[in-house]
């Protein structure tokens, strides 16, 4: 396997994630989070604490993938990392699709496709986790199709780290 090495490294477990090949990838994850703690890199932590959420959350280890998840969302909105936090946000919205909450799951997928904060890779990922939602059944029946429109980021994230802290 190549070396994990921070330099753009999170480009490398982000692709072996997408291929299903979560121990690689948790591999890689552990390596930078161990190299990130060591320079004290706090985006370089966010990211890595996103991907050991999304490996936990497709493993099914949901408690650990919120515990992960909460980690990133803390990091990035201490820092404002605006990108960062859009991306963790649609890993949520992943999160809750997985653990039946696909009403959660879709709001949050709208909200980050309509935030004018919002970059354009989360965007695009939104809007893609929001036409494969559709497929769901009666979803559209539950789903207001712009519930979270006039909620604020901060609002949204401090409501999702209380979520993320306290679910069991």
């Amino acid at each position: 396997m190549a070396s994990c090495y921070p330099t753009r490294k999170w480009e490398i477990p982000k692709l072996l994630l997408k291929k299903q090949a979560h121990e690689e990838a948790q591999a890689c994850y552990q390596e930078s989070l161990a190299i990130y703690e060591e320079i004290n890199d706090k985006g370089g932590l966010a990211r890595t604490y996103q991907g050991l959420g999304e490996i936990a959350c497709a493993q099914g280890e949901f408690q650990a993938a919120r515990q992960y998840l909460h980690q990133a969302l803390d990091l990035a909105a201490n820092m404002n990392f605006v990108p960062l936090l859009f991306s963790t946000l649609n890993a949520v919205g992943r999160l809750f699709m997985k653990t039946e909450q696909p009403v959660r799951g879709m709001a949050l997928f709208s909200f980050v496709s309509q935030h004018p904060a919002s970059d354009h890779a989360s965007r695009a990922e939104a809007d893609e986790q929001l036409r494969q939602a559709e497929q769901w059944p009666d979803t559209d029946r539950q789903f207001p199709p712009h519930p979270q429109q006039e909620r604020t980021l901060t609002d949204v994230i401090a409501e999702l780290l209380y979520y993320l802290d306290t679910a069991v």
